[in-house]
């Protein structure tokens, strides 16, 4: 996941600071609360210095930022600008002014003013790797590199440029790269929680699931509350063919955050791959009642783990129930031919036609699914050598992210097992 880490700007030196004390010590009980990150306290504090004193410029700097920090991009802005009417020539602020910019989503914008930070200082550090991040989102990636590259050679042993040129390369496919420059990152910052996600997400997708496992292991150790490591950990598990191990992966992220139907939804598949059915059939049950995204494919689920315990007859009767209150207005409308093959309304041949797009990603998608279903119906009706045809079909689609495709591996393994 690329995450940016902006670097903040700095305050240098000592602000010109008014003759009234009152203003001053306003001012610097805001920045002392802003170092411990508790910005609106320091916003706060920073009013009560302006309100005694306008001209106290500094203040609309330091004001701006804790305003960046709280995600108030419009008036970090216009603090920024505010102090640049006094201090024209002051490179930081313009940084400043382009990372609202940018995190509020107005790239032009922000790279006008990097551009004016780095014209004042060319040296800047920080604003050749802020550039580059923004160049990076632009997709212009050789660019960015070389900003990036600049911003290492500028400041060799700065952890958080060095992480952002990672992220950079894995954008660029880079993989190679990017887990050498989480390495180098971890090695400057060992506690770095990004470092360790994003290095270990680089090697899932270089295929070394091992040492991702490991740089989950070491993130949850910084940070043991940290649900989306445990889900990530799950998967990698997962993929491994850890199910036990994605399992209790996915119940510790349970305990971090008990009303997310995400961690339910990725239990209730490993569950089913596991064979335990009413297990499985629980946690699909929590994830639509805490209302998931995607109502679908948990009723598929549903579905199959009822039919798979016998119970075709109230299997059929819920998600033809389903399928009958679901709003759609699509003109191809996927889920709802997956319903009614499930339910017997379409045949297989039919559904086989259906999963047909001219989009060769949506194709391959509709077929991977495809094959499953029917690879299930197949081993409903008891006919072991068409399910097997059907599973092999949905594996040899590569599609190893589909919950389709990780149930069809897991069927053929119990169907060789029953051989």
């Amino acid at each position: 996941m690329k995450i940016w880490v902006f670097i903040p700007v700095l305050v240098l030196g000592s602000p010109q600071f008014s003759s009234a004390q009152s203003d001053y010590e306003y001012y610097m009980r805001g920045w002392k609360q802003a170092e411990r990150g508790d910005f609106a306290e320091a916003i706060t504090n920073y009013d009560k210095s302006l309100a005694l004193n306008t001209n106290f410029v500094h203040v609309y700097r330091d004001r701006a930022e804790a305003k960046r920090k709280l995600g108030d991009f419009d008036g970090a802005i216009a603090d920024y600008r505010k102090y640049l009417a006094a201090k024209p020539h002051d490179p930081y602020a313009y940084d400043g002014i382009g990372m609202a910019m940018h995190q509020k989503g107005n790239l032009d914008g922000a790279l006008t003013n990097y551009d004016k930070a780095i014209e004042l200082k060319p040296e800047y550090v920080e604003a050749h790797c802020h550039r580059g991040c923004l160049l990076s989102d632009k997709g212009d990636y050789a660019k960015a590199m070389a900003e990036l590259d600049t911003a290492v050679k500028l400041a060799p042993k700065d952890a958080i440029i060095i992480y952002n040129r990672g992220n950079i390369k894995v954008s660029n496919g880079d993989l190679k790269g990017a887990i050498a420059d989480f390495t180098e990152a971890i090695k400057l910052n060992p506690k770095d929680p990004l470092a360790y996600s994003n290095r270990a997400l680089a090697k899932v997708n270089s295929g070394d699931l091992d040492g991702a496992v490991e740089d989950y292991d070491r993130l949850i150790q910084i940070t043991p509350d940290d649900r989306v490591a445990y889900l990530d950990r799950g998967l990698a598990k997962r993929d491994k063919g850890d199910l036990v191990g994605a399992a209790k992966d996915f119940s510790k992220a349970e305990e971090v955050k008990p009303e997310d139907p995400e961690v339910y939804s990725f239990r209730a598949h490993v569950l089913f791959n596991l064979g335990q059915l009413t297990n499985s059939m629980a946690d699909f049950r929590k994830t639509l009642a805490l209302g998931c995204k995607d109502q679908d494919y948990p009723n598929f689920r549903l579905w199959l783990i009822q039919a798979k315990l016998g119970h075709r007859e109230t299997a059929d009767k819920e998600l033809k129930a389903y399928l009958a209150g679901r709003k759609s207005d699509k003109q191809d409308d996927w889920p709802l031919h997956v319903g009614r093959f499930l339910t017997g309304q379409t045949d297989e041949q039919s559904f086989s036609h259906l999963a047909e797009a001219a989009d060769k990603k949506k194709d391959t998608e509709q077929h991977c699914e495809a094959w499953f279903y029917a690879g299930e119906i197949r081993l409903l009706q008891g006919d072991q050598k068409a399910s097997r045809d059907c599973f092999e079909k949905c594996v040899a689609t590569g599609l190893k992210d589909f919950d389709e495709y990780q149930s069809a591996v897991f069927e053929l393994k119990h169907i060789k097992a029953g051989d």
